[in-house]
């Protein structure tokens, strides 16, 4: 199940703001804030994944939003309006800092997240 929001990097307000985007043509509502810095730069190709857990409740992963280092932020966000910091992961299985890819869903529902790498022996100090 999917839900109609946009999750929008404000860089100089350190926030993510989630609108509801339903009815499109009609108004986009702020219905909801994440407060945490984020960072426009694009080092990463999926920033947001939004998805329903076992339990019915939403999470949303944030792919390092403020380029700190291969750090993955999920949130509870199963009230927009109210968000909840989960867990902060470090993804440091390949390099500190460098190289975190994609973040996409997959199995049943979306059950569980694929990470890919652009790590390359040049950027991510390997030898």
């Amino acid at each position: 199940a999917s839900r109609d929001l946009l999750f929008v990097c404000l860089t100089q307000a350190s926030e993510v703001r989630i609108y509801d985007i339903s009815r499109p043509m009609d108004e986009l509502p702020l219905i909801g804030k994440i407060g945490t810095r984020c960072s426009r730069r694009g080092l990463h190709d999926y920033r947001v994944l939004d998805h329903r857990g076992d339990d019915g409740r939403y999470r949303t992963l944030l792919v390092d939003p403020s380029d700190s280092g291969n750090r993955l932020w999920y949130w509870d966000t199963d009230d927009p309006s109210k968000p909840e910091l989960l867990l902060e992961l470090h993804a440091n299985w390949e390099a500190e800092g460098d190289g975190l890819g994609q973040v996409r869903p997959g199995g049943p529902e979306g059950r569980y997240h694929f990470v890919t790498w652009h790590c390359a022996d040049l950027f991510c100090g390997k030898r």
